[in-house]
């Protein structure tokens, strides 16, 4: 009866000490898929990095971006299109940074970007000729001669050319949700 309670004894001792090591593998495989994630989670953040944009606003990434001539042809049939858009800078509002104008297509005026709910800033200064992606909605609008005036006065013009400012202005008008600079 010894031998059968001994033996009864060391199974239950090797079931035991089997549970454990199918429990710890088990965490194991649990922590590796867990970093698994955290790292594939810093690869797109090091894409991000390796082309060195800053962001500013809601963090969007550098995919699909559309060609300006698309957007312009999806206005033709939609008041406001949600889209990704990409140029080069050509100046920023010298008072908070507020809005920047962008060249989006060679033989185009720069298009004024304004941000979603004046809820972000971009740089006031050195961010000419550098590349930007702004994501956001675009909508052909009238700017009025006061808001005219008002971007004439963030810009530095003279009292004489604001003042000489007397009619609203129809344009494309594109409101971003966030924004990637090169660095």
């Amino acid at each position: 009866m010894y031998v059968l309670l001994s033996a009864n004894n060391k199974l239950k001792s090797t079931i035991t000490h089997m549970k454990s090591i199918i429990y710890l593998g088990m965490l194991s495989l649990l922590f590796m898929s867990c970093n698994e994630a955290v790292e594939s989670k810093n690869d797109e953040k090091s894409e991000v990095e390796k082309v060195n944009y800053t962001v500013y606003g809601e963090e969007i990434n550098s995919d699909g971006v559309v060609a300006y001539d698309e957007l312009m042809t999806s206005l033709q049939t939609n008041d406001t299109v949600m889209v990704k858009l990409e140029g080069e800078i050509d100046r920023t509002c010298q008072v908070k940074g507020c809005w920047m104008e962008v060249n989006v297509k060679e033989g185009e005026d720069p298009l004024r970007v304004t941000f979603k709910d004046y809820g972000f800033f971009v740089p006031k200064e050195g961010m000419e000729n550098k590349a930007a992606i702004f994501e956001g909605i675009a909508y052909v609008d009238t700017i009025s001669v006061n808001m005219l005036r008002h971007y004439a006065e963030d810009d530095g013009k003279s009292p004489e050319e604001i003042e000489a400012i007397n009619e609203p202005e129809v344009v494309l008008t594109f409101e971003a949700s966030g924004v990637l600079i090169d660095q």
